[in-house]
């Protein structure tokens, strides 16, 4: 069955079809941001959850921080690296705040678009070597999903600190 998603507003647009999980998925994602603009428009937040998808509540997660500080917060590498880093830095963010503990390509082009940062165009390459080479991603349970290992996760908490 296909869901759909779609919120407009004069300062943030966004629109979602596709499986229902991957439509919760992306909601959960932008789940704040609509709801702090609702607040400001005076409309209740619980219209935006669950318009079209029927994707329940999940369980409170931690504050996220806020965006200047998932930015600049972390000190990724320049160049060479800095996409693996990067891709870590949104795995982490996606399980602690998000409550996601595994995350596709287009979990990842998401944060990617979220930020205004081009997308890469080596992503699925990249992804490899992180989970292959450098042991700091494993495969999910689904095909063309992964996971933080414990590796990638001391990896991401020495680079944000």
């Amino acid at each position: 069955m296909t869901a759909r998603f779609r919120f407009h507003s004069p300062e943030f647009q966004v629109e979602f079809s596709g499986s229902e999980e991957f439509v919760a998925d992306q909601i959960g994602l932008v789940r704040d941001r609509i709801r702090a603009i609702l607040a400001a428009e005076g409309a209740p937040a619980a219209d935006a959850s669950t318009a079209e998808s029927g994707a329940p509540e999940p369980a409170p997660r931690p504050e996220p921080p806020a965006r200047e500080e998932c930015d600049l917060g972390a000190k990724t590498r320049e160049g060479r690296g800095a996409l693996q880093d990067s891709i870590l830095i949104f795995a982490y963010y996606m399980q602690t705040y998000q409550g996601k503990h595994e995350f596709s390509i287009e979990d990842l082009n998401f944060c990617f678009d979220l930020l205004n940062i081009q997308r890469p165009k080596s992503l699925a390459n990249t992804l490899g070597i992180i989970k292959r080479d450098r042991k700091l991603l494993h495969a999910g349970s689904r095909r063309g999903t992964y996971a933080l290992s414990e590796k990638g996760i001391d990896r991401v908490r020495r680079l944000t600190g």
